[in-house]
């Protein structure tokens, strides 16, 4: 489709609008950027862009995500030898289940987007004609004249600096509408756009996304391409305008209906109900068969995705349970250096502050506690061993606690003693009762 020479670019999304003026060798002159007002309308959207600057230059092109679009499939012995008019009422008849526009009430514009499996497929856009007559009139009201509406996603170059035929490919999500680039010989653009259900604006998960297109891809998540920013508008403006001079049949556009006199109107309504007489027709004919190839499409597309699910599902559940073993076992070795970093302090405190009177016989571990065994001549001297670990211990966490003193009755004191500490974590006495040293003659 041949485009009249672009003098202003207007871009308008579900929060912006952007108008870029476009010099004569193609290059920005100057650039607006605001956000969009709530409740505004697609034109009155349109008529606010325009006004961003003081005047607007002859032909207008809009670019707005308020346009329903779809890559479409269809047989190519059903479009083979179709004119382009043709053509795109085929289209809009096929695409009316997924966008609920009618083709009587609506516009449609398309661009071949590569042929797979012996099928035609086709970038496509639609809009209400009342929304594409309500720009027409905004614009026409500047004092300038609607060259064409089309969607921003997908320009067929790349953003960012790639070598001259060089492959690359892009994902880019704009409102709600995933579009997929793939430039595989550095020239010919594919184009695919997903989802296709009516209405639908729940998009797949990025993981899927990706497993679809290419790992190595650029992706454009939600509001990830910042049109506030006016280095980043401006580059991508450019490459629209430069997009538009080389290659304008890449993209789908919705041009505006050419200019009739009155005494003409009769026989325009009459070509164009017999138009649609006859397409409504065609379109009957392999609709069945279109709903069916594109049914069996789905379903093979997903049980290819569904194994890649399954086994990431798979790899995730090992991931996550080798992290449980490794955090159990790091947990397991902080304990037990923590155990020996206590036991040895245990022994140094021991070996300094024991007296002459305390023997310590045995130690050995117990629920988390250690367990000091021994003999004392003196109760009274298990008490004090008890109080000067306690005091030494306690900045790692660690109290002492006697916990059974029996007398022997061999001496006047009716000692000696056999005890037994407990040297225990600190949570663990103030997590329970204490418990008293059991005191026995026996």
């Amino acid at each position: 489709m041949k485009i009249p020479g672009i003098n202003t670019l207007l871009l308008i999304t579900s929060t912006r609008c952007c108008r870029a003026d476009v010099g004569a060798r193609g290059e920005v002159t100057a650039l607006w950027s605001q956000p969009r007002r709530a409740g505004l309308s697609l034109a009155e959207s349109a008529r606010f862009a325009l006004g961003l600057g003081v005047s607007t230059g002859r032909q207008v092109l809009v670019l707005t995500t308020e346009v329903w679009t779809q890559t479409l499939s269809l047989h190519r012995g059903q479009v083979s030898g179709l004119a382009r008019a043709e053509l795109e009422q085929a289209l809009a008849f096929e695409a009316e289940p997924f966008s609920g526009l009618s083709p009587l009430d609506s516009v449609l514009g398309a661009s071949d987007s590569g042929a797979r499996d012996g099928s035609a497929s086709f970038w496509v856009v639609q809009l209400a004609r009342n929304d594409r007559d309500g720009i027409g009139r905004a614009i026409k009201d500047s004092g300038s004249k609607l060259a064409a509406i089309g969607h921003p996603g997908a320009v067929p170059l790349p953003l960012t600096s790639v070598a001259g035929g060089a492959a690359w490919r892009r994902i880019e999500c704009w409102d709600g509408a995933w579009l997929l680039a793939t430039c595989e010989d550095g020239r010919n653009v594919q184009t695919k756009v997903i989802p296709s259900a009516p209405n639908v604006r729940d998009l797949p998960a990025h993981g899927v996304i990706e497993r679809l297109h290419a790992r190595e891809s650029a992706v454009f998540a939600n509001d990830a391409l910042p049109l506030s920013d006016e280095s980043t508008l401006r580059l991508w403006f450019g490459k629209a305008t430069l997009a538009l001079a080389q290659n304008p049949a890449a993209l789908p556009f919705i041009i505006a209906d050419a200019p009739t006199s009155s005494r003409n109107v009769p026989f325009v309504i009459g070509a164009l109900l017999t138009a649609a007489v006859l397409v409504f027709s065609v379109a009957q004919w392999f609709w069945f068969g279109a709903q069916k190839r594109e049914q069996d499409e789905k379903r093979a597309e997903q049980a290819a995705i569904q194994p890649l699910i399954d086994a990431a599902n798979k790899e995730i559940a090992k991931l996550n349970a080798e992290i449980t073993d490794a955090q159990k076992k790091q947990q397991n070795l902080a304990r037990l250096e923590q155990q020996r970093g206590a036991l040895l302090l245990l022994m140094q405190q021991l070996a300094k502050h024991c007296s002459q009177d305390v023997v310590v016989r045995s130690i050995k571990a117990e629920r988390g506690t250690m367990i000091l065994g021994g003999v004392s001549l003196e109760a009274a001297s298990v008490d004090e061993l008890g109080i000067v670990l306690t005091s030494v211990l306690k900045p790692v966490g660690l109290v002492a606690q006697p916990q059974e003193k029996k007398a022997r009755q061999s001496l006047a004191n009716r000692g000696p003693w056999d005890f037994t500490i407990a040297v225990m974590p600190l949570e663990l006495v103030t997590n329970r009762t204490a418990v008293a040293p059991v005191i026995s003659d026996n």
